[in-house]
């Protein structure tokens, strides 16, 4: 998390927080803690700061450059780490409810299928069967994070991950419940939210600026940091799905697209 006098910026995995971690190392007054970090009993006061900033990103884009590098990091990647792992743990068995079908999925998952599908970080095809698989209902519960217990179908794994970052750890219960099937819970979830201000990864150098701006920070050096700037892939990146796994995304980050991508229709 990057926290300054008058703001804090939660880190939403993949949408150029390397990037600004980097940047905001050049102020004295300006604090890093563990990359993606949460908000917790011991920080909750920083709700009181002004400005609750997070970072959000195109969802075709997201997915595609999520599978990329965890096709590079392999092990070191979550979410390879969890696909091609049994995740079966006592503390999780203990905090979650766990069906048969959750055990059954984490025993019986073909761990070799998942290590193919992330073999080749520029084969389209191996990624359109990674997404789809992915996605799928039947195979949620071979993720083994916590998205596997969440109740309903229409919820996407980015929306997810960007709730988990910007909502409070007791607001979650709502996503786990399993009386909460539809889209109203997770809509509700989203409106209450902590974070008040969003940099878009797709114009992060601007909204970047406009931001400091605002807060009243000086705007230092970028061009030492031109290894680290996101670059808008968002027309490659698209290229890579084919049409099924487009109407895919667009219904499982629905949310995502009407509140900050509005102007996307596939």
């Amino acid at each position: 998390m990057i926290i300054g006098e008058n703001f804090f910026l939660t880190e939403f995995e993949k949408t150029g927080t390397t990037f600004l971690r980097e940047y905001f190392k050049q102020y004295k007054n300006v604090k890093l803690t563990i990359h993606h970090d949460f908000i917790r009993k011991e920080n909750i006061n920083l709700l009181e700061k002004n400005y609750r900033v997070t970072t959000i990103r195109n969802p075709f884009s997201w997915y595609v450059s999520l599978w990329k590098w965890s096709c590079h990091m392999k092990k070191k990647s979550p979410l390879y780490s969890n696909l091609t792992s049994r995740r079966i743990k006592f503390g999780r068995l203990k905090t979650k409810l766990i069906t048969i079908n959750y055990l059954y999925a984490q025993l019986f998952k073909n761990i070799y299928l998942w290590e193919k599908l992330f073999e080749d970080p520029n084969s389209k095809n191996n990624f359109n069967k990674w997404i789809k698989k992915f996605l799928d209902d039947e195979s949620k519960l071979e993720i083994g994070s916590d998205y596997s217990f969440t109740a309903s179908n229409k919820l996407g794994y980015m929306t997810f991950q960007f709730l988990i970052r910007n909502s409070l750890k007791n607001n979650l219960d709502i996503l786990y419940d399993s009386k909460n099937l539809g889209l109203e819970p997770i809509k509700k979830l989203f409106n209450n939210q902590f974070t008040n201000y969003i940099l878009k990864t797709e114009n992060l150098i601007h909204d970047l600026k406009v931001f400091l701006n605002k807060i009243g920070l000086e705007i230092l050096n970028f061009h030492k940091l031109q290894n680290y700037q996101p670059v808008d892939k968002s027309s490659e990146y698209l290229e890579y799905y084919n049409d099924e796994n487009k109407e895919l995304i667009m219904k499982k980050e629905q949310i995502i697209f009407k509140k900050f991508y509005s102007e996307i229709n596939i």
